[in-house]
């Protein structure tokens, strides 16, 4: 999965949809803790409670490091 480093550019502070995928089912939360941490490599972070459908997902993703 490629990911659009040019969306970086349109982060603000405010409320999020995190969304994840997992066997073609959908997944959302909303969540007001997201930022840039780096550039190079560029690297986000979220917070989440790891026992969240929506944590497991992310995590069958495998985008997330935890």
């Amino acid at each position: 999965m490629a990911i659009d480093n040019n969306v970086l550019k349109y982060l603000s502070y405010g409320m999020y949809v995190i969304s994840s995928l997992k066997n073609n089912s959908f997944n959302g939360q909303i969540a007001n803790s997201l930022m840039q941490i780096s550039n190079s490599p560029v690297t986000i972070a979220l917070s989440l409670n790891k026992k969240t459908q929506s944590a497991r997902y992310l995590m069958n993703m495998r985008l997330v490091k935890w």
